[in-house]
């Protein structure tokens, strides 16, 4: 979808205006706090889940379709990352 700075300026600003009313920043319907209801979260989920199945499919790293690293089912990047994430956690609840 290609927007021009005023249509993103107004989407911006909509998507704040829902924020502080607590409401989902997709539909605008009622939320438990979060930033999206729970019909636009499961729409999201299933997106990001077909995409990762497909790109499982295609040999390339689940999260963000770059090729993968030899030996492992992600990335060099991703698997840094998440390696880095795991150490913090690890770190955090010692």
């Amino acid at each position: 979808m290609s927007w021009n700075k005023k249509q993103a300026a107004n989407r911006k600003k909509k998507i704040q205006k829902r924020r502080e009313q607590k409401l989902c920043t997709n539909c605008g319907g009622n939320t438990k706090g979060l930033s999206l209801c729970d019909r636009c979260n499961e729409i999201k989920n299933e997106r990001q889940r077909a995409s990762r199945a497909k790109r499982n499919e295609a040999g390339v790293c689940p999260a963000c379709g770059k090729p993968l690293a030899i030996g492992r089912n992600r990335c060099q990047y991703c698997y840094d990352r998440k390696k880095k994430a795991n150490e913090r956690y690890r770190e955090k609840n010692k």
